[in-house]
């Protein structure tokens, strides 16, 4: 059955499955498929580490957006629990750890929303921002307030300067 499923594959995704970068031309590397995803989140998806470093190494877009909701890779990781060697190769690749999805949700508030600790440290060492706000002005700190967020999430935070006197749009701070 996985052979009939990757007949129909477009050439650059069964290059990618199978590691065979002869088959990849660099003018595909930032091509959406039809579907919306594309080559880098393609390979990150399937667990590809040698193809995701090809595609990086000849200018994959660390920064691209998934068209559904306009994440990032660095979101997408943290959201979908791939392995977190995926986020140190963007942020190796230079990835902006700083950018926000159409909610407004920094990469730091994905950490927050999804309890992932181990990423939001990764993220945090590596200067993101703990202070970036939401549409609604909230920041990863008020997220941790109203959603019962781990007191490891909250102290990791402080810890990187997060300001729990940071006003949200309705005027509350994360100390209210």
């Amino acid at each position: 059955m996985k052979f009939l499923k990757n007949l129909f594959l477009p050439k650059i995704q069964k290059a990618i499955l199978e590691n065979d970068f002869n088959k990849i031309e660099n003018s595909e590397i930032n091509e959406y498929f039809s579907n919306g995803s594309f080559p880098l989140e393609f390979a990150i998806e399937q667990d590809k580490w040698e193809s995701a470093k090809y595609l990086l190494d000849n200018k994959a877009d660390p920064d691209k957006r998934i068209h559904i909701d306009e994440q990032t890779l660095v979101m997408s990781i943290i959201q979908n629990n791939y392995n977190l060697k995926y986020l140190n190769l963007l942020i190796e690749y230079e990835a902006n750890l700083n950018l926000k999805d159409k909610n407004g949700y920094s990469a730091v508030i994905h950490c927050i929303l999804t309890g992932h600790l181990e990423a939001l440290k990764i993220l945090l060492e590596n200067q993101a921002d703990p202070n970036l706000q939401d549409k609604d002005g909230a920041t990863a700190l008020n997220h941790a307030k109203s959603t019962g967020g781990l007191s490891e999430l909250i102290d990791l935070l402080l810890e990187y300067g997060a300001d729990p006197n940071i006003k949200d749009r309705h005027g509350k701070t994360y100390n209210m």
